[in-house]
């Protein structure tokens, strides 16, 4: 199972990846192409995921969000 991430401030998705967890399903838990994913990363598919590792995968850059008070 993948656990979605919300955007940041920035309007990037970052995910880290968990055990278990394969390109495939990470990319049909938020609706995008695994080769999206690794476009927007620089990786590729044969390269392994690094399971609970400090870095992220950038899955998206959406527009950031209005700012607040405005």
């Amino acid at each position: 199972m993948v656990v979605t991430s919300t955007p940041d401030v920035e309007g990037k998705i970052i995910h880290t990846v968990q055990p278990y967890q394969a390109l495939i399903t990470i990319a049909q838990a938020y609706k995008v192409t695994v080769d999206s994913i690794l476009a927007l990363n620089g990786i590729q598919e044969e390269w392994p995921l690094q399971i609970a590792r400090s870095w992220s995968y950038r899955l998206a850059l959406l527009p950031p969000a209005p700012p607040r008070g405005r």
